[in-house]
């Protein structure tokens, strides 16, 4: 099991909860997870070819994960996992 944390903007969008447990090993098991309950989510944010748009930050245990990262990466077990808006500036 896995804690996912959204953005409350896109938990309203497609009303989810803000924090969602389930099971996932990976971040695509992950994007399919979340579809399965909140239907359109996934395209939201991820691209066709599984990985993560560039406006998100994607946090799995504390470790920020690349932008674009193929969705592919493991989650550990009882792991949070916070999707964020991306922030840029200067």
């Amino acid at each position: 099991m896995i804690t996912v944390h959204l953005p409350q903007d896109l938990a309203d969008a497609f009303r989810a909860q803000i924090v969602v447990d389930l099971e996932a090993r990976d971040c695509q098991e992950l994007l399919h997870r979340l579809n399965m309950r909140y239907p359109g989510i996934a395209q939201w944010l991820a691209t066709e070819d599984g990985r993560f748009r560039q406006h998100l930050s994607l946090f799995i245990a504390g470790q920020r994960q690349v932008s674009g990262e193929v969705s592919s990466t493991a989650i550990p077990e009882k792991s949070g996992v916070w999707i964020l808006r991306a922030i840029s500036g200067g």
